[in-house]
């Protein structure tokens, strides 16, 4: 049984990994796998939903809410840079873009020695609005 949930997340972190500037729920997840021709394995919707939950609590995809709900929205971490730089979120088209380390290190250095307070940057996840759709809403 265990090598069968070893497939079921390998195809699930694949899946994730292939849309990695994109956020799912996890039925969206679920779906998006049952309908994805590279998937291998087609994990049944409380698969999915047990194994992002796992996931996101071993810190392997990122969990957060998005403004608009109430609902986890999960997205994968495979920006491929490691450790040690921050992600902005889009909260109009979605995009997850990875702040430069050497920026982000200023960052959480000033956070720390000004607000005494050490952010947890594996969790930390900044939302707002790319300079795309800043530009399309200002035009």
């Amino acid at each position: 049984m265990a090598s069968y949930q070893t497939t079921q997340r390998r195809a699930l972190l694949g899946y994730l990994q292939r849309h990695e500037d994109e956020a799912f729920t996890a039925s969206e997840v679920a779906k998006g796998m049952r309908l994805d021709p590279l998937a291998s394995v087609k994990p049944a919707a409380s698969t999915v939903y047990r194994l992002l939950t796992q996931m996101a609590q071993e810190g392997s995809i990122k969990r957060f809410v998005r403004e608009e709900g109430r609902q986890y929205h999960y997205q994968a971490l495979a920006c491929g840079k490691g450790k040690g730089h921050l992600h902005l979120k889009c909260n109009v088209c979605g995009r997850l873009i990875h702040m430069e380390e050497s920026r982000s290190r200023r960052i959480l250095t000033e956070i720390s020695r000004d607000m005494h307070f050490i952010v947890d940057e594996e969790q930390a996840l900044l939302f707002g609005r790319c300079c795309g759709c800043d530009r399309e809403e200002n035009a």
